[in-house]
């Protein structure tokens, strides 16, 4: 099958079948593995496109070198914009039918490609996704993620009953080419956590998926990361996390997927935006927990409504304390939250099933609400 005219052949050859684009920043300690995964699959017929993103190490050499063994290795060189504005280069530049990207400290199976081409074509699918070995930052073996047990044809739709937007990261995924052109489907620049963003576009589309068992995939977790737990307070990663889901919210909104919406706004208020508020309980930095603390209360303001008619029980409590401006009230709760702390329960048992409520004189900034916003039943529950 040949390819429009590019600049990656001008020989009259076949195109490749493959493309792989792989973000690169200081990672010349990992990069040549993962290249050697790459150039020893079993299906060869593919093109490897590196994109340094200003990397301040040797990596850019590495590469180079390995391009000088092997022809279908291509490197590009950009100045410092984001592991997004990487891989929107090299997708620009790929030709192959099938495209997908691996980060540069991960490694692949040696038949990645073999496998997943075989299954997006036999299926006649939009994406293939496989499953990944997560490797702690240690070195020790993590998780199978998501264990997927058996091979599936699905639809976006079905996103639900396979957990599919849990399965957000790039990695481990083969895509047909043309469907992310014509779905103007790419990654956010500018941002952390871009990853769901992306993937939330490819669901909202309702494509077809085919899930494989096999393992595909080698993750290997960096403590160094800009996205880490450690860096979670950030100002920069706050704001990421606050224009990344009003983003979402809209390609969510659009979608004709059925209850993609809601399950979207679940998702980020109820867990992504949440691990960044929980973080506020555990620093001990005081002014860095102020800041992080006023950033969020600025962005969420304009979801206020919409947090108060979708959430309920302990989490609408929490941003409840956010929107009156406590920050102490907060940590208060959120330790509690955490099993840290004590507060003063109340068990109604006049419903069923009864309701437990946190006494409001814990809480100052809350003292003037009714008493359905201090119901944490939920949370009690799973304790």
């Amino acid at each position: 099958m040949r390819r429009p005219e590019s600049a990656w052949c001008d020989d009259g050859g076949e195109w490749p079948r493959v493309s792989i684009v792989i973000p690169v920043y200081n990672a010349e300690q990992y990069i040549g593995a993962c290249l050697a995964s790459i150039t020893q699959q079993t299906l060869g017929d593919l093109e490897v496109i590196c994109v340094d993103d200003g990397s301040e190490d040797g990596s850019a050499g590495v590469v180079a070198n390995a391009a000088a063994e092997d022809a279908r290795i291509k490197l590009i060189l950009q100045n410092n914009g984001g592991a997004s504005s990487a891989r929107n280069v090299g997708f620009d530049l790929a030709v192959g039918e099938f495209v997908t990207f691996v980060d540069a400290d991960d490694e692949i199976s040696s038949d990645f490609v073999e496998v997943l081409s075989r299954v997006i074509e036999r299926d006649g699918s939009d994406v293939a996704l496989g499953n990944t070995y997560i490797i702690r930052g240690d070195g020790t073996a993590g998780a199978k993620y998501p264990g997927q047990k058996e091979t599936a044809l699905v639809r976006g739709a079905d996103y639900e009953k396979y957990k599919l937007l849990s399965r957000n990261a790039p990695h481990g995924k083969l895509f047909r080419r043309s469907f992310l052109l014509e779905q103007g489907i790419r990654f956010f620049e500018g941002i952390t956590y871009e990853d769901y963003h992306h993937w939330l576009q490819t669901v909202a589309q309702d494509p077809k998926i085919s899930l494989v068992s096999d393992f595909v995939y080698t993750y290997k977790r960096n403590p160094h990361s800009v996205s880490a737990g450690a860096h979670i307070l950030r100002p920069h990663n706050i704001n990421s996390r606050l224009v990344q889901t009003g983003e979402s919210l809209r390609v969510a909104r659009e979608s004709n997927v059925p209850g993609l919406m809601a399950k979207t706004f679940r998702m980020q208020f109820g867990a992504r935006i949440m691990r960044h508020i929980s973080a506020l309980a555990r620093t001990r930095d005081r002014r860095k927990a102020e800041v992080a603390f006023g950033i969020l209360r600025e962005g969420l303001i304009e979801h206020q409504e919409e947090i108060r008619r979708s959430l309920r029980g302990y989490v609408r409590l929490v941003y409840e304390i956010i929107f009156e401006g406590s920050l102490e009230d907060l940590r208060k709760l959120l330790r509690w939250g955490d099993g840290k702390a004590s507060l003063a329960l109340f068990v109604d048992t006049e419903p069923e099933p009864p309701k437990v409520y946190v006494d409001p004189v814990e809480f100052p900034s809350m003292g003037h609400r009714p008493r359905e916003f201090f119901d944490v039943s939920d949370k009690v529950r799973k304790r």
